[in-house]
């Protein structure tokens, strides 16, 4: 059973009640169970309403091995280069970014939308930002006049814009849309939510890249994010300055600095079977979903 929305005159999945064993949903909001009451066994709509902020959620999980705190006790590996996570001094001291973001979103994933040739190199090397790909062979399926505007952003008390791996909380957002044409040659890699904890990350409320962005601190200003817009399906509206600031939201950010280590990639979404042979080929081994009604 499905339920349907219209987004340009085109019928789209939102979710299904039920997934067949052999074809696990990709993880979009794919909840850790609470300690107390059942846990979630299908994925809720993509158009649930964020958890209240007041409202507690405890984290337990064997499979991901956290303890009674929430925080992980065997966490990910990280190499001599990589960000180390930390527990986050400001706001809500006893949570970690990952934790803040699963009891607004229950979500547990934030995305990347990368050219499919690219895997090699990120398998190798991770996620890189702007200005270390380039040492690499790598292809930008991103505007260049937007580029010129974010090679001239300075994140407050951080580095420059360039210096930090971009993450969308939402891949359904402008970015895919305007990529559409390229639906056979991309694909949305899914990131696990820790990554937040890393030292040095850096939220925005919308598109880095525009005048009015506001960078968050990951823990105590994450709430200041909209994410009823964010994970909004559709923001087209009447109003044109409507519209804009809502396409600007859907592109939130969470920036991390220099790379993102290919241990938080837990699987990759494609809109065909040759795509996914393409990853496969290209040596990746994390569960690949094909689905093209997730694409525009």
């Amino acid at each position: 059973m499905f339920m349907l929305s219209y987004y340009m005159g085109k019928a789209r999945p939102l979710f299904s009640c039920a997934f067949p064993a052999s074809k696990p949903a990709f993880p979009e909001s794919r909840p850790r169970p609470f300690r107390a009451g059942p846990a979630f066994t299908a994925e809720p709509s993509r158009n649930a309403p964020c958890v209240p902020h007041g409202e507690a959620v405890r984290f337990f999980s064997e499979k991901e091995k956290w303890n009674e705190k929430g925080r992980p006790s065997v966490p990910i590996s990280h190499s001599d280069e990589s960000p180390v996570p930390i527990l986050a001094s400001k706001g809500r001291i006893n949570m970690l970014a990952s934790e803040v973001f699963f009891k607004l979103t229950q979500r547990t994933h934030l995305y990347n939308i990368q050219a499919i040739e690219n895997i090699t190199s990120i398998l190798q090397h991770g996620i890189l930002c702007h200005n270390d790909a380039r040492r690499y062979h790598h292809i930008s399926i991103a505007l260049e006049d937007v580029q010129k505007r974010r090679d001239k952003v300075g994140v407050p008390n951080g580095m420059m814009l360039h210096q930090y791996a971009n993450l969308y909380f939402d891949y359904f957002n402008p970015m895919l849309s305007r990529v559409r044409d390229q639906n056979h040659e991309i694909c949305i890699l899914a990131i696990d939510s820790r990554i937040l904890d890393v030292t040095g990350c850096v939220l925005t409320d919308r598109n880095a890249a525009r005048d009015i962005v506001r960078f968050l601190d990951p823990v105590s200003e994450m709430d200041q994010i909209d994410f009823d817009k964010v994970y909004a399906k559709n923001w087209n509206h009447m109003d044109v300055y409507e519209k804009d600031n809502h396409k600007a939201i859907k592109c939130a950010e969470a920036l991390i600095p220099r790379k993102i280590p290919c241990e938080y990639i837990t699987a990759a979404l494609v809109a065909d079977e040759n795509a996914r042979q393409r990853l496969i080929q290209l040596g990746f081994t994390k569960k690949i979903h094909v689905d093209a009604n997730r694409f525009f």
